[in-house]
């Protein structure tokens, strides 16, 4: 779990999060239904269920497209497509 949070807290900084490694936190840990606590917790635990690794590539996209609109909300679909919400 460590290898994903320093990953996506790199590409999150790369797309100017001012808060890279806590996004990748928070995101991660909603994406597995966990605690932000249990990531460390667990953090030897191995990630290998395809779906959680969708659901963390959907919330990646859905953060990078919240960045790009200036932290505007963005709900999650099953096309892994993002969409502004009013």
């Amino acid at each position: 779990m460590l290898q994903v949070i320093k990953l996506a807290s790199e590409h999150l900084q790369k797309h100017n999060s001012d808060s890279a490694r806590l996004d990748a936190e928070v995101l991660l840990a909603a994406a597995l239904g966990l605690r932000r606590l249990d990531l460390y917790l667990q953090f030897d635990r191995p990630l290998t269920d395809g779906e959680a690794g969708l659901r963390v590539v959907r919330l990646l996209e859905a953060a990078q497209q919240s960045i790009k609109n200036g932290g505007q909300v963005q709900l999650l679909n099953s096309a892994a497509q993002s969409a502004p919400v009013a």
